[in-house]
């Protein structure tokens, strides 16, 4: 029935075999369409202009042969024609939308492949380039930490049964760390064995170790608009010059709110009479009183949203943190229940975190009248990748008594709700 009124779809006078039929015929195509919805113009364009109109890549129109991982943003938009462009108020199923490849957080391959056929170029592929401009805009704290960019000249052929196998792939530039919503100049610098008339058949975009890249530009020349926002060509010996994009990231606009969700003083009071013996009680709510009293990281979402007593209506409603790249961090959110309780069980929602949960989570607890350091683990770190875009609930045997409880992201991600019953 969602799926009829998605579509608007008419059924006066259809007979209900043929709704049964195109329902179950539009389930079948919608499942087979790729992940990650691209963005849907108009938004907020980047300044200034980066050049597609004289870049090679793009004149090229390259055909994707292959992505390791493009979940969040489809990975057609590193050389869209069009600039970056940025809506606050687009979501998709994915996530937040945007005009980019991204891949989903927590690659553990190392880096994220992107393979490229350029024969639709004349003479079947494009000039040796001379520059790379790579742009994150709009991502900052869910960028790639860094890019390389290979190549495959002719006439060497790319074998899609040996991807990774005895192809004889050449460096434009080696591994380039990125920084968030700037654009990165890179010169390209050539193997002796490559001259200069050679042709590049197909392209290898390496993003490390997962995360977003806006766009993808290659030049034989830098466009004068390019060369002034850099301040002039790279100086010899000169590899990579990164300027910060000036306009502003506008925040996401979220339609609800959030600060008043809860009930306020004696309202809080008078919903903890009310329970009666054997209730089931959720004393992290705000609605009886829990509040979260601090958090490690708000970068994406506020830490306030998790004790919210009303479902969760998207991504932008709970706490998500920004793509960490250090060893061993975690992130993590600290909450007074609304009064010290045995707690029976700990419920985590991540309904709308469908690509960017947790990759592992645990939950800690504060003994009422224990010193300030003292936290007993009630969840241990457990895999919560498969529970994404799903609820994860887990039974706690304790008889002692809790006031406070601690949820940790490792090493970063984000949950729409948490639970703690009584």
């Amino acid at each position: 029935a969602d799926v009829l009124r998605r579509r608007a779809f008419d059924t006066t006078g259809i007979p209900p075999s043929e709704i049964v039929t195109r329902t179950i015929r539009h389930l079948i195509v919608e499942a087979f369409q790729p992940l990650g919805a691209p963005v849907s113009p108009p938004g907020i364009k980047c300044e200034p202009d980066d050049g597609a109109s004289e870049c090679l890549l793009v004149s090229a129109k390259p055909r994707v042969l292959y992505v390791s991982n493009d979940k969040f943003a489809r990975a057609s938009n590193l050389f869209a024609s069009r600039g970056p462009q940025f809506n606050p108020d687009a979501f998709n199923p994915m996530g937040k939308t945007m005009d980019s490849w991204e891949s989903v957080r927590h690659n553990v391959g190392g880096h994220e492949t992107l393979d490229l056929a350029l024969h639709h170029a004349p003479g079947g592929g494009i000039c040796v380039p001379h520059y790379a401009v790579i742009s994150t805009a709009w991502h900052d704290g869910n960028h790639g930490e860094a890019v390389g960019l290979d190549a495959l000249l002719a006439p060497h052929t790319y074998d899609e049964e040996q991807r990774d196998e005895c192809q004889p792939w050449v460096t434009l530039f080696p591994r380039t760390p990125l920084e968030g919503h700037s654009l990165h100049l890179v010169r390209v610098a050539l193997e002796q064995s490559v001259r200069p008339a050679q042709r590049v058949a197909h392209l290898r975009v390496l993003m490390y170790p997962d995360g977003g890249v806006s766009r993808l530009r290659l030049f034989t020349k830098l466009p004068a608009a390019l060369a002034t926002f850099f301040g002039d060509d790279l100086r010899p010996g000169e590899s990579v010059r990164v300027r910060r994009i000036p306009q502003a990231i506008p925040p996401v606009r979220k339609p609800l709110a959030l600060a008043s969700m809860g009930a306020e003083g004696s309202a809080q009071s008078e919903a903890l009479t009310r329970l009666r013996e054997g209730d089931l009680a959720d004393v992290a709510s705000a609605a009886l009183g829990g509040e979260v009293v601090a958090s490690s990281n708000e970068h994406y979402g506020p830490a306030s949203a998790v004790i919210s007593p009303l479902s969760p209506q998207g991504m932008y409603d709970g706490y998500e943190s920004a793509r960490s790249r250090t060893r061993g961090h975690e992130d993590w959110v600290k909450v007074r229940l609304a009064v010290p309780v045995r707690i029976t069980s700990i419920q985590v929602d991540f309904i709308y975190f469908v690509n960017n949960n947790p990759r592992y989570f645990m939950v800690e607890a504060h003994p009422a009248g224990a010193h300030h350091e003292v936290w007993l683990v009630l969840v241990p770190k457990t895999h919560t990748k498969p529970y994404a875009g799903n609820v994860f609930r887990y039974d706690i045997v304790s008889t002692t008594i809790f006031d406070q409880v601690r949820f940790v992201s490792i090493p970063d991600g984000g949950f729409n709700r948490v639970h703690v019953y009584t």
